[in-house]
């Protein structure tokens, strides 16, 4: 009795981190601990603000911020795949509600980010809409489902930001969580590395290596869940502000001075001329949930 008592005992209590991982691994399921997903989230704010401040208010000179912020997409596209391929999300319906919180935050960045870049094409939130619409309709597993899943990928990647390899960065990092092996892993370094379209090199393939040392640790982080959604757009509008004050003359030399003295290059882009530059855009590429544009001195693509 004292044996049966203790057995059902242990039932009852809460899953530990070593015991999630286990049961992760018998499941067949990638596991990372819920505290250093989150702290792969907000690295990937951080990174994505440092390129945004270096495209917009420093006019891209910072070629550092800028290879740092390709991996922004990666990351945000890994950690919202994660947790819409937990057990039980289908039933939960918890696709609709992510496809319903990124439409909404996205029209709020719209302002912002017409602002910025233009109106074409959607923000990263529309990125991430996207695969997350194309992961709900792989979930149902009909044939019916997957043509329009691939109807979805086709049309979407030509008004997102990162246009297909964004998406296909979201989906590769699907696979691999789902079912790891060397076959999805290689789909996965495939798809990440895809982004090179966009972002003319292949710093956005840092990420992997960088998710995989987080996998291998905890970080005890509690879950924001609203920071993301709700810091992509208060962020735009602070740097759509910065970008009109900044081209002002006297803001324009003293952020001038500052770019100087970030990069080694001997003449700097004046502020002055910021807002012009940012108004000549190019066609961008897609943060975490977002989060990464591509940098305005890459190649437009697709040509």
């Amino acid at each position: 009795m004292t044996m049966r008592r203790d057995a059902h005992e242990k039932t009852l209590m809460p899953t530990t981190h070593s015991s999630s991982r286990c049961e992760a691994t018998a499941s067949g399921r990638w596991h990372v601990a819920d505290g250093s997903l989150e702290s792969l989230k907000w690295l990937a704010l951080a990174l994505m603000v440092g390129d945004h401040v270096n495209k917009y208010l420093l006019s891209g000179q910072v070629t550092t911020l800028y290879l740092l912020g390709r991996m922004a997409m990666p990351l945000f596209g890994f950690v919202l795949m994660y947790n819409l391929a937990r057990p039980r999300m289908k039933a939960a319906s918890v696709h609709r509600r992510v496809v319903k919180r990124l439409a909404a935050f996205g029209v709020l960045a719209t302002p912002a980010f017409v602002l910025l870049v233009g109106w074409w094409p959607l923000n990263i939130m529309a990125t991430l809409l996207v695969a997350t619409l194309i992961a709900w309709l792989l979930e149902l597993r009909t044939v019916g489902h997957r043509c329009l899943a691939l109807v979805t990928f086709v049309v979407g990647g030509t008004v997102v930001e990162f246009w297909w390899p964004g998406l296909l960065c979201c989906l590769g990092a699907r696979s691999f969580i789902r079912r790891p092996s060397i076959k999805t892993a290689i789909a996965w370094l495939l798809a990440t590395a895809s982004l090179w379209l966009v972002n003319g090199n292949f710093a956005a393939m840092a990420a992997l290596p960088l998710i995989w040392g987080f996998s291998r640790i905890h970080v005890p982080l509690e879950r924001r869940r609203w920071v993301f959604y709700a810091f992509y757009p208060a962020h735009l509008f602070v740097l759509a502000l910065a970008l009109h004050f900044a081209s002002t003359p006297r803001c324009a030399r003293a952020c001038s001075q500052v770019a100087t003295n970030l990069v080694t290059a001997p003449e700097v882009q004046p502020l002055a001329g910021a807002a012009e530059s940012a108004r000549l855009k190019p066609i961008e590429g897609v943060s975490a949930a977002g989060g990464g544009d591509s940098s305005t001195n890459v190649t437009k693509w697709p040509p």
